[in-house]
């Protein structure tokens, strides 16, 4: 007999929204309108970035369009990913099936990221060399545009970065996997921010470090928007889960565009007159525009559409569609803005120190200067800032559970921090570009003052205590994450004490008496990253040396105090061998810079030697007063732990063990013991 009962679908159900297909013509259509005006408003101008006749009409016009098409594929594969690692909800460390479906997409979104960066790149070269597609399209001017070129290396960093992501996203089966690829989808948006108009503004550090928060946070808005109505049509049943988790995202984006807009745009701008008088500033107001409206768009989101889509979605997803209607036009205005050059500036005319540094000489040094000429660097600055926010919120969360957290680890993490801020945006950073001596007193200090501040509050141990656990049946979170980090191979690598010490010397020897220091001088990024490198290599050094909390080396007593003392030499021979060298360091960085009050470069270079040879010894008194506290704190605590058990009365080994835990759990405060974890959640 056969039932009248109706066979299940197997397949999710799909809801009736706009069609995929009409939202991407919509998109294009808007696209196609805003970049035509641009590049026939730009050849009418003078405002172009370049004279876009000589390379051809094929190159003026497609140019713009590839560079459309290259930031839509980037922000699909960026919202892909960000779908399948943090938008899907988890079981366990191994992705579901919807999240390896979205996977797959991410790995079709990079190929064509990776197609549309080989096209701007060529687009480019002909753009750059005035000539048409045909006639630079050959292997030898491609090599010498990929290697001698800061545009053609970036893209060719973009298209290694998309090419590994295409490569490997159809393989990834796990959440972290999903996340390292999300993470380097994201850097692969980095590199085309170092090259462009804010590379040549006056205020790098600012100009650069809000367009990379701009370009990071619009990715991952956009991205995640475009993931949603894909999300509709795939499975419905996901889509008030998957949009509740956006809603909180688009919320920080929505900050962070505007904030680093407004930024970047002061960068640009002389003043407000500009904005309506030249024609990169009227593409700010269009932008401008753009983007309030979005915000409108997501307040009604957040009150309207989202918290009745229990009752249905077509109102969600058609509202979403205009949104992406709309990001796509202020992506467009984006592209013009790339190819618009800014209004001419009323500075000072260029001299080689404005070309090099990005300002004008300072005078010469002296203790107040070094002190008080502050010139803000935002990247550490914000890092800071952050870094102290998050620990102040793990300390209040720590207390809040009723666990002790000592004042003094709070108080050695904000000094730590506040040391990194003075000496990356005083006048320590500003003389460190122009004397050798200084840079090697910021070195010094970045490598063994701040370190140890930073150390010593133990943020490994806060972060763990703080962080709540997401227990066996739920996905792994951020406690996992850090869990998996610290209890990894590379981190137990990095942190060996005789490895530590190879990377101090390293720092020393293979940077300055090679062309790395002179290199790192030429390149904003390069400096950049050398002084995280400082920074690093300081903490990787001191973590196993006067860390409290948790360590993954635990290292004895009498080892710590010979550690401090084996960094001693490292020292003393680097500050010898500068001292008695007879060539300057980065010499052509050092001539080209002019200084009009003139000094001694090989005089200034055995004071850094100096220095770096007498602060040597400041930092290992510092580790050793730290050690000498710690090792008193030991002893009074193994008396405490005797008269504990002494008046506890004759008891046998194991009885006498019991009083003895009790007591040490009153004095845990600087040790942490590993809670149960399931096995799953940690792959090491």
């Amino acid at each position: 007999m056969v039932s009248a009962e109706p066979a299940l679908d197997p397949r999710p159900p799909r809801v009736v929204v706009p069609g995929l297909v009409r939202v991407a013509a919509a998109v294009v259509a808007v696209a196609l309108i805003i970049l035509t005006a641009v590049v026939w408003f730009s050849r009418r101008s003078d405002s172009g970035v370049a004279d876009l006749g000589e390379a051809g009409l094929v190159t003026a016009w497609a140019l713009p369009v590839a560079r459309f098409a290259l930031n839509a594929w980037a922000v699909l594969t960026v919202g892909c990913l960000l779908t399948a690692a943090v938008l899907l909800p988890r079981h366990g460390v191994e992705l579901t099936r919807l999240a390896h479906r979205w996977m797959r997409h991410a790995a079709v979104t990079a190929g064509a990221w990776v197609i549309t960066a080989f096209t701007v790149l060529a687009l480019t070269l002909s753009e750059m060399f005035g000539q048409p597609l045909s006639a630079v399209l050959n292997a030898q001017t491609l090599l010498s545009f990929i290697s001698s070129v800061p545009q053609g290396r970036a893209l060719l960093l973009v298209v290694l970065i998309t090419g590994g992501l295409a490569v490997t996203a159809r393989f990834v089966t796990t959440v972290n996997g999903a996340v390292l690829s999300l993470v380097a989808a994201l850097a692969g948006l980095l590199p085309l921010v170092f090259t462009g108009h804010s590379a040549a503004s006056a205020n790098y550090e600012l100009a650069v470090t809000s367009l990379a928060i701009h370009v990071l946070a619009a990715a991952l808005w956009l991205g995640g928007l475009a993931a949603l109505l894909k999300q509709g049509r795939m499975d419905r049943r996901m889509l008030l889960v998957v949009a509740r988790r956006f809603s909180r995202i688009a919320l920080g984006c929505f900050i962070a565009v505007s904030l680093s807009g407004v930024a970047n745009a002061l960068t640009r701008l002389d003043n407000l007159n500009q904005l309506f008088a030249s024609s990169y500033g009227l593409l700010i107001v269009a932008k401008a525009a753009a983007l309030g409206s979005l915000g409108g768009i997501g307040w009604v989101h957040r009150t309207r559409t989202i918290p009745r889509l229990e009752h249905g979605a077509v109102p969600f997803l058609r509202l979403a569609a205009g949104e992406v209607v709309v990001m796509a036009a202020a992506m467009a205005l984006a592209v013009g803005l790339s190819r618009t050059a800014p209004p001419p500036s009323a500075a000072a005319p260029m001299t080689p120190a404005r070309v090099l540094l990005g300002y004008d000489m300072p005078p010469p040094v002296t203790l107040a200067r070094l002190l008080g000429d502050w010139r803000l660097d935002p990247l550490f600055l914000i890092g800071a800032v952050v870094a102290a926010g998050v620990y102040l919120a793990g300390v209040r969360r720590v207390r809040r559970s009723g666990k002790v957290w000592p004042a003094r680890r709070t108080v050695a993490w904000l000094a730590g921090l506040l040391f990194l801020v003075v000496h990356t945006s005083s006048g320590i950073s500003r003389y460190s570009w122009v004397l050798f001596s200084v840079q090697m007193a910021q070195h010094m200090a970045l490598t063994m003052l701040t370190p140890i501040l930073l150390v010593l509050a133990a943020p490994a141990t806060l972060a763990l205590w703080a962080l709540p656990s997401a227990g066996r049946e739920n996905s792994p979170g951020p406690r996992e994450w850090l869990l998996t980090i610290l209890r990894s191979r590379w981190v137990w690598l990095l942190t060996h004490p005789l490895v530590a010490l190879g990377l101090l010397a390293a720092s020393f020897y293979a940077l300055y008496f090679t062309p790395i220091y002179a290199a790192t001088m030429h390149s904003r990024l390069g400096h950049w990253l050398m002084l995280v490198a400082f920074l690093m290599v300081g903490i990787l050094l001191f973590w196993p040396i006067v860390g409290v909390g948790y360590s993954p080396h635990r290292v004895s007593y009498r080892a710590r105090i010979a550690l401090a003392f084996a960094s001693l030499p490292i020292y003393a021979i680097f500050g010898m061998t500068v001292m008695m060298s007879t060539t300057v360091i980065a010499d052509d960085w050092y001539t080209a810079l002019a200084r009009p009050w003139g000094a001694d470069l090989l005089a200034d270079q055995r004071i850094g030697g100096g220095i770096a040879w007498g602060l040597g010894v400041i930092p290992m008194l510092v580790a050793q007063a730290v050690l000498f506290i710690q090792g008193s704190r030991r002893g009074t605590r193994e008396i405490g732990r005797a008269e504990w058990v002494s008046r506890s009365g004759p008891h046998d080994q194991r009885r006498a063990s019991a009083p003895v835990e009790k007591y040490d759990s009153r004095l845990a405060t600087d040790r942490f013991s590993w809670p149960a974890m399931p096995s799953s959640h940690v792959p090491w």
